[in-house]
């Protein structure tokens, strides 16, 4: 008798606990999808299911899952990915989205190589020469923290850096959205 009073006290337990995790975690679900709400954005909240959210200061993480659909046809007998939902009923084309994705990281990227040739010319007015580096991660170790506030080491592909040699200053490149060396696609400084 005793023992079925513990098990169900147990399970009681259990369930409280389960309740109390379930609440918050949808206080936090429900208040995301509130911010959505009148944004451009109100469409996906449909789409998406919020876990938590957390607000840290002047800005805040949310988790969740986006659940969506994915177009394939079948070309020369294999299928492939040609468009993706967006929001309820909204189609995009693969090949557009990457394209989007590509601009934004390639303005990105330039901006990390303009931030990265400002601190190199910093170094080279206090120290009358470069630093001498064999590759990315050598180069912004020198530079950080005195002439870079942040560590820049990856362009916008998540493709480390590489250093190029010119007229005795260092040059730094990307490989572009392709990640191949000294391709038509390699991002430089403007």
């Amino acid at each position: 008798m005793r023992n079925k009073r513990i098990w169900r006290l147990g399970i009681a337990g259990v369930l409280i606990l389960a309740a109390a995790g379930c609440a918050t975690r949808s206080r936090g679900a429900r208040l995301a999808i509130d911010l959505l709400r009148g944004s451009e954005f109100e469409s996906l909240s449909r789409s998406i299911e919020f876990t938590s959210f957390n607000s840290f200061g002047s800005s805040a993480t949310a988790e969740g899952t986006v659940t969506t659909a994915f177009r394939f046809a079948k070309e020369k007998n294999k299928w492939v990915l040609k468009e993706v939902r967006v929001g309820e009923a909204r189609w995009e084309s693969i090949r557009d989205l990457k394209e989007a994705l590509d601009s934004i990281h390639i303005r990105r990227t330039r901006a990390d190589i303009s931030i990265i040739v400002e601190a190199l010319e910093r170094y080279h007015s206090r120290n009358s020469a470069y630093p001498e580096a064999q590759d990315i991660a050598d180069l912004i170790d020198q530079l950080s923290p005195t002439y870079l506030d942040r560590v820049l080491r990856l362009d916008g592909w998540g493709h480390e850096f590489r250093i190029t040699a010119g007229q005795g200053k260092p040059g730094i490149v990307s490989n572009g959205p392709d990640g191949k060396e000294n391709s038509a696609d390699d991002v430089r400084a403007p």
